[in-house]
């Protein structure tokens, strides 16, 4: 039951499979533990599926989702969604602690975003080109001259150059001076 002008049902009492009691007058608001599952349907499937900061995360098309803190795999289809324009060619999360955030990049732009929640999370601009799907994948530092050895993501950019996506949204092209290319799909 919940409580007055509240949309979360809240435990009232419960009842075992050997009770006699065959109905239940409830004479005060729910107080209990909240059904968090309300509302809640499956998670769709989608080109990716990654786990970060309590929630599972799924790119489906042009729609990044997300769960309910702890509850992987149950979304609100209405509601726990960012629509880009066009479909999702990469999301990784990286960083630690206030760096922490998911790099999406679509076919034309690279998109940072980071916040506490989801509600205060919106989409920063993080390069004006979009990642060659699938090129995603996590490297020794070392391996492309980085001074220390923490694995660090690195992607295929659009533009032909290999990037390192850092934390606070920062992207650093490996290559970009010793590469001359032109856009292409």
């Amino acid at each position: 039951v919940s409580t007055h002008n509240d949309q979360v049902p809240r435990l009232v009492a419960e009842r075992g499979p050997d009770s006699a009691v065959q109905a239940l007058v409830v004479t005060t608001a729910g107080t209990g533990v909240a059904l968090a599952t309300r509302n809640m349907e499956p998670m769709p499937a989608g080109q990716y599926n990654r786990i970060f900061n309590g929630r599972h995360w799924v790119a489906d098309g042009r729609y990044l989702r997300w769960s309910q803190p702890f509850f992987y795999g149950m979304t609100d289809l209405g509601y726990n969604l960012i629509r880009f324009d066009s479909e999702i060619d990469l999301m990784e999360p990286v960083g630690r602690g206030d760096n922490a955030g998911i790099f999406v990049a679509t076919a034309k732009r690279t998109y940072w975003i980071a916040g506490g929640t989801p509600d205060a999370m919106s989409p920063v601009d993080a390069a004006p080109y979009g990642a060659v799907p699938g090129t995603a994948l996590w490297v020794n530092g070392s391996a492309i001259g980085m001074e220390d050895d923490d694995e660090q993501l690195i992607w295929l950019g659009r533009r032909g150059n290999y990037v390192v996506g850092m934390g606070n949204g920062r992207i650093n092209p490996i290559n970009a001076a010793t590469l001359v290319m032109h856009d292409a799909d």
